[in-house]
């Protein structure tokens, strides 16, 4: 399912991200936002910060895009998925 519909909505995503890293000590390194799914690549600072920051955007910007679009529901599939990866 698609996700981010115009430009706007791009931008808004990366401003409710970016509060929401300032917020929860999570830094983001790099990013790829696709019309239907987000790539991040962050380091987070506390065990919780990657968990705080990405949920609190996305429930943003879920309320965001129903109250726009008079939709009900969630806008992401499931839960994200993280993975470590190695600093070389």
């Amino acid at each position: 399912m698609q996700v981010f519909f115009t430009d706007d909505d791009y931008r808004f995503y990366i401003e409710l991200m970016k509060r929401g890293c300032e917020k929860h000590h999570l830094e983001i390194v790099a990013y790829c936002l696709m019309p239907n799914h987000v790539h991040l690549i962050a380091i987070p600072e506390e065990e919780c910060s990657l968990r705080l920051a990405i949920g609190e955007a996305h429930r943003q910007y879920t309320i965001h895009i129903n109250s726009r679009e008079q939709w009900q529901g969630h806008l992401w599939q499931g839960r994200f998925a993280s993975f470590p990866m190695d600093e070389a």
